[in-house]
């Protein structure tokens, strides 16, 4: 599957519309497509009625393919502009013709040394910022065995740094495995020279680090505390979309921490927006070092979010659990049973009081039966009455567990004071006739 370039070749074909032409052999004195292609190569060609007015042409790329035929690949001009052109009935003649547009002479590059240029989406004036460059050989060959690929490299597209500023360069030691840390970073931070970070909108000059306009005063002895740094493309990162300011980087300018010590943020994993926190903060490494040694959970941390006031006042005003003086009222909140016939289970440890709206008889049975459990229990008749409760055994009634004599009067209202005291013995206490 090559491209195809042959003098002489050129054949008739009565193929008529837009679809491949089918081939139809060649006079005396040309050749044919088939005597120099194979099934998936590619030429250039041209097409041409050959009725006299008929004005019907075509020039493109096609793919010849096994039984004679040659698809249509490209069209890169004709009587149709760029589309196929519709032929009507008649000879054509179609031949090899590499289009005028197509053709550069004098260049001495080899295809491997174009090729290199392959994906490149840089223009002449981008590429015209290297001219005036003071670099030697040796020091633009540091970049050799860089492995970016064109599409990162081509980060520096619109970049407008001139020679000068490129040369700052000159000098820094990282290595080329160094450089590669940015190798896929999508933050915008790119690589010129040896050594120098830009980041989405910045520039280099001859003696700052600019970001958005403003200068950032490192010098490339500052930036080569970077030197050696193992943090990878996906830590460095994190870095991605952070908002500090210039004057709030140039923090960094002239700090002395070793790759050692700047090595404990590898593998951190706060966000842009975690880090960002940090923006503007103005205490010292004394208050700071405070949190040194802390074992507090995150959970036992956030137990003081949302405090609104100071935690020892709030404390100081609950009741201790030893006991003491209430200067408020107490109410006690009353959980209402529906008291519908069959047997219902009231849950003791639900409240302290329950309101039973009678409706039908019904056996009552009790729940979480813990001693010293204590309330009242007020049983209401509906509007017709002569509904009947059975308490469950452990409920032990005065004078010898003598039988209640229950008030079930329309509307009458009941009261069942009670006392556990343990699990099989239920004090009860009846008072009825609340007209």
């Amino acid at each position: 599957m090559a491209l195809i370039t042959k003098d002489r070749i050129k054949e008739d074909t009565t193929t008529t519309g837009t679809g491949a032409y089918a081939l139809g052999g060649s006079s005396a004195t040309f050749d044919t497509f088939q005597s120099c292609m194979s099934n998936g190569d590619t030429t250039y060609y041209a097409i041409a009625h050959t009725t006299s007015g008929t004005d019907e042409w075509e020039t493109g790329i096609g793919t010849w393919n096994t039984g004679n035929t040659l698809t249509r690949t490209t069209v890169l001009a004709g009587s149709n502009g760029t589309s196929a052109v519709n032929f009507s009935a008649g000879t054509k003649n179609i031949f090899m013709s590499v289009p005028a547009d197509q053709t550069r002479l004098g260049l001495t590059a080899t295809t491997a040394e174009l090729n290199i240029l392959d994906g490149v989406t840089s223009t002449a004036a981008e590429l015209n910022i290297l001219d005036g460059v003071t670099s030697t050989a040796a020091e633009l060959n540091i970049l050799d065995g860089v492995t970016s690929t064109a599409a990162e490299l081509n980060i520096l597209d619109g970049v407008t740094s001139t020679a000068a500023e490129l040369n700052i360069l000159d000098g820094v030691t990282s290595t080329a495995a160094e450089l590669n840390l940015v190798d896929g970073s999508s933050a915008g931070t790119v690589v010129n020279s040896k050594a120098v970070v830009y980041g989405s909108s910045g520039e280099v000059n001859a003696t700052t680090l600019q970001v958005g306009g403003t200068a950032i005063t490192s010098t490339p002895a500052e930036l080569n505390i970077l030197d050696g740094v193992t943090s990878t493309t996906a830590e460095l990162n994190i870095l991605d979309g952070v908002t500090s300011t210039a004057a709030e980087l140039n923090i960094l300018d002239g700090v002395t921490s070793t790759a050692a010590e700047l090595n404990i943020l590898d593998g951190v994993t706060a966000t842009a927006t975690e880090l960002n926190i940090m923006d503007g903060v103005t205490s010292t490494t004394a208050e700071l070092n405070l949190l040194d040694g802390v074992t507090s959970t995150t959970a036992e941390l956030n137990y003081v979010d949302g405090v609104t006031s100071n935690v020892q006042t709030q404390l100081d005003a609950k009741l201790a659990l030893a006991g003491g003086t209430m200067t408020g009222a107490l109410r006690q909140d009353v959980d209402t049973v529906a008291g519908g016939g069959s047997t219902v289970t009231i849950d003791l440890a639900a409240a302290n009081n329950f309101k039973v709206n009678m409706t039908a008889d019904t056996t009552f049975a009790f729940s979480n039966k813990d001693a010293g459990r204590f309330g009242n229990i007020v049983f209401v008749q509906d509007g017709t009455g002569g509904h009947d409760f059975t308490l469950p055994a452990e409920c032990k009634t005065p004078v010898n567990g003598a039988a209640i004599v229950q008030s079930t009067n329309a509307n009458e209202v009941s009261v069942l004071g009670y006392f556990v005291l343990d699990s099989s013995n239920i004090l009860v206490n009846y008072i009825g006739d609340f007209a």
